[in-house]
């Protein structure tokens, strides 16, 4: 049994104004809710399979994924009955505009106080696993759903979806490679956190 609770939560929902990259050429378009379900979906799968606690607070992009008090809410029930609780948001990164730019490119992380150890660790094997220019860790004590969870909180940014990563992105290569990148880091924080 793991020892920590990991809560896995898919950024955006269906509704989300402007989650969405420009329509391809082609006809093509990276929805994020849909990516980051699906990074979730792959990461909780290797979490069951190695007895990690967890859970996901949203597996229907159609209810309250538009919500961030529910998303709030939902860690604030957990770490009022858990101590050892780690909120985690999984996300596409976006760059200014509604039009493709090859200058946008990059994995990222913020944290909220607490989270600023772990968020070092999931950066670092992000990136490993990615091979995207490493962003670095940030602040993101602004960030409603890390501002509001009471726990080590981070969120994950896995490339520009309206940039250079979007070929990238649209892959399942690569959305395994950053389940397993989320994954790796778990490993890792289960061995090294206290």
């Amino acid at each position: 049994m793991s020892r920590f609770h990991y809560i896995l939560d898919p950024g955006h929902g269906m509704m989300t104004h402007g989650k969405r990259s420009p329509v391809t050429d082609d006809g093509r378009q990276l929805l994020e809710y849909e990516f980051n379900q699906e990074i979730a979906g792959r990461l909780s799968e290797l979490l069951t399979a190695h007895s990690i606690r967890h859970s996901i607070t949203i597996t229907n992009p159609r209810e309250h994924a538009d919500d961030l008090q529910f998303r709030a809410g939902y860690t604030k029930a957990l770490t009022d009955v858990l101590d050892d609780v780690i909120f985690v948001s999984i996300h596409g990164n976006a760059g200014p505009g509604n039009q493709f730019n090859d200058q946008f490119t990059g994995v990222e992380t913020f944290a909220n106080e607490k989270g600023e150890e772990i968020a070092e660790i999931f950066q670092k094997h992000i990136v490993r696993r990615t091979k995207l220019r490493n962003r670095g860790v940030k602040d993101g004590r602004w960030i409603y759903v890390l501002r509001n969870a009471n726990c080590p909180a981070v969120l994950t940014e896995n490339g520009f979806f309206n940039g250079a990563d979007f070929e990238m992105m649209m892959t399942d290569e690569f959305r395994i490679e950053v389940a397993k990148a989320h994954y790796e880091a778990i490993r890792e924080i289960e061995k090294k956190i206290k």
